[in-house]
């Protein structure tokens, strides 16, 4: 009779074993990666991973074909996340616009619907404006006629400029995500976000960014005709139904490309 009971408790523990191992494993293939939202299993995320100089770096992109849908916002009063706008605004995809100082005043020009919201800045750094035009057509040029724009947004340094690959050269330089927006020449606009999978406020530095874009142009089969550097880091944010990489501090103004059907 011993012999029985022991048996029974061994077969009750491999058992036991068994199914506590077998919960593990089904957990651990649950977990989203750290860019993507728990409940995007159906959703189809654009994502490509690459190397340059040493480093793994993770672009999340977004295409827009009907440039016409993005609109331009500000958030520095209200200061909403990023996901808030995301869903008030119903866009397909959202990202941060250009930078703002510590006292919240915006760098650089900042224009929406006939409203000049803040003026153009001399910084050489932020030597790009991106817009769409009132006929719904986008640019990326370092002035711009406003009487003919709908939509303005100073920011820099441009990455690409009538299809060269810009030659960066800053006095002090250090790693962070970046948020890019490129135009391509069937007037397609790219949204992308590069930056470490390990650490997603980190990535690449900027002057590196150029090459890095240039890759994943190569590898997408792309012919980008310009392309230019939004704000990066913490105050930076990208978002689709299928990825959330949000901001750590609030992001003073958003693009936001809305539904194209």
């Amino acid at each position: 009779m011993s012999k029985y009971f022991l048996g029974l408790i061994i077969v009750i523990l491999i058992l036991t074993t068994f199914l506590f191992i077998g919960s593990n494993l089904s957990e651990k293939k649950q977990e989203p990666s750290p860019s993507s939202k728990g409940d995007s299993k159906n959703i189809k995320v654009n994502q490509l991973d690459l190397i340059h100089n040493g480093s793994n770096y993770r672009i999340n992109w977004e295409q827009v074909a009907i440039p016409k849908n993005i609109i331009l916002g500000t958030n520095l009063d209200e200061k909403k996340t990023a996901e808030t706008l995301f869903s008030e605004n119903q866009c397909k995809v959202l990202t941060n616009g250009g930078f703002y100082t510590e006292s919240d005043n915006y760098i650089g020009l900042l224009y929406i619907d006939g409203k000049k919201l803040s003026n153009e800045s001399s910084d050489p750094l932020f030597n790009g404006v991106f817009y769409i035009t009132n006929a719904g057509d986008p640019g990326i040029g370092s002035g711009v006629p406003l009487t003919q724009i709908k939509y303005a947004v100073q920011s820099g340094p441009i990455l690409v400029r009538y299809r060269t690959y810009q030659k960066l050269k800053l006095a002090s330089d250090q790693g962070a995500r970046r948020i890019v927006i490129a135009l391509t020449d069937k007037k397609a606009v790219y949204f992308m976000a590069v930056f470490d999978p390990n650490s997603t406020y980190l990535g690449p530095l900027l002057t590196d960014l150029p090459e890095i874009v240039k890759k994943f142009a190569e590898g997408k089969n792309l012919s980008f005709t310009d392309a230019l550097n939004l704000d990066g880091g913490s105050h930076s944010a990208f978002l689709t139904p299928g990825v959330s990489l949000d901001e750590l501090s609030p992001i003073g103004s958003y693009l936001c490309a809305r539904d194209q059907n």
